[in-house]
């Protein structure tokens, strides 16, 4: 029995708590160890841009017909415009406009009145629209980064809410920033050799975060505003010394499975980013050696550029509905070989080149300029070889 003598309060104050971290699949978060660099395990296939599971899902336009109301106390991000007195089907059409021009590819959902974006390098955000009030006819734009670069979501931010506004920008996204190798009597040979082997030595190790990051320092060193340095670094990647080729044409010749494991979700995205990279910083080598007239010397010096290359790269073009932003780097490629080796444009003909190309042309003066411009272009390459 209770005596009946009242306790002393007890003053309120923190509790610690234990708390188990849990990954994708349920299980605790584990000390999983990344696949190496020099065998890329086999991955489940992932779009390069996040797809949402409607019926109405739409990739070339947005047909917004009720807009759901902001909600009371609901937090917008900073990133967000409204448009006084608009109609949302003109804001979404101005919306789709501004992401074609600027090759930001999206999936766009008119029954949740948002789109699903990402950039050509790596970031990934929402775009929604929401009506102000029931009363008023202003039009709420909001922007909300789902993963990538702030800089690079800023970027497009400042692109694409202007667009919403109705407002002519200049601003567009700059995508890759470039590394500044230049020197006042050219390329500094020193760096570019150090820049190189660190990057090689970043590829080989057996962390994903390294091979990232070896990877990205060649999408710089390859976009360099130095053409100088440009056509040394694609030289002594293309003359495939190094290894560095290897890496690219493992990632690039990568076919992925259709089964999904949820533990693999974050290899997969991995896979897909290193790919993309591989495309680039070899669409970079080609076309920079293209422009110098170097690249059909080197072409009969590697053997590594034959069949098997031509075939992913069409193939790669072929899907420009899942990834433009990698259809258009194949599409680089594929053009900068064409120029320097009609041979090699005679023996893409039986592979399904001119069909890849038509696929990926009307993809891209849907949705993505960049990919319609370099498409158009390949399309007339094998128009005059028809001809000829």
């Amino acid at each position: 029995m209770s005596s009946g003598k009242p306790k002393a309060p007890v003053a309120d104050g923190p509790v610690a708590r234990s708390v188990m971290i849990r990954g994708t699949s349920g299980q605790g978060l584990s000390a999983r160890r990344p696949a190496s660099i020099s065998k890329p395990s086999s991955v489940a296939s992932v779009a390069s841009i996040p797809v949402i599971h409607h019926d109405d899902n739409s990739t070339s336009s947005w047909n917004v017909n009720e807009l759901p109301i902001v909600p009371p106390y609901f937090p917008l991000e900073r990133t967000h415009v409204k448009v006084e007195k608009a109609n949302g089907k003109d804001v979404a059409q101005r919306l789709v406009d501004s992401m074609r021009d600027a090759s930001i590819a999206a999936v766009y959902s008119s029954e949740k009145a948002m789109a699903s974006a990402e950039t050509s390098d790596n970031v990934r955000f929402d775009v929604r629209l929401f009506q102000e009030s029931a009363t008023e006819e202003s039009i709420v734009v909001e922007m909300q980064k789902r993963s990538g670069s702030c800089f690079g979501f800023h970027d497009a931010a400042r692109a694409l809410l202007p667009a919403a506004l109705g407002i002519e920008s200049d601003s567009k996204p700059s995508g890759r920033r470039h590394a500044n190798l230049k020197s006042d009597d050219g390329p500094n040979i020193d760096r570019l050799e150090e820049a190189l082997d660190l990057s090689r030595s970043l590829l080989a190790k057996d962390r994903l975060d390294a091979n990232l990051l070896g990877m990205e320092s060649l999408v710089h060193l390859t976009s360099t505003s130095s053409p100088e340095a440009k056509i040394y670094i694609s030289r002594r990647i293309l003359s495939g010394d190094d290894g560095i080729t290897d890496v690219l044409m493992q990632f690039i010749e990568e076919e992925f499975d259709d089964d999904e494991d949820d533990d693999e979700k974050a290899d997969e995205s991995h896979q897909a980013i290193m790919q993309r990279h591989s495309l680039c910083v070899l669409g970079n080598c080609l076309d920079t050696l293209d422009n110098d007239q170097e690249l059909s010397g080197v072409m009969v010096k590697n053997d590594w550029i034959g069949d098997q290359l031509l075939k992913s790269l069409i193939k790669t073009v072929s899907d420009a509905s899942m990834k433009p932003h990698d259809a258009y780097e194949g599409a680089r490629g594929l053009n900068a070989m064409f120029r320097s080796s009609p041979r090699l444009k005679s023996k893409a003909k039986p592979l399904g080149l001119k069909q890849a190309t038509i696929t990926a042309l009307n993809e891209g003066l849907l949705r993505h300029a960049l990919l319609a411009s370099e498409t158009e272009t390949l399309m007339k390459q094998i128009q005059s070889e028809t001809e000829n």
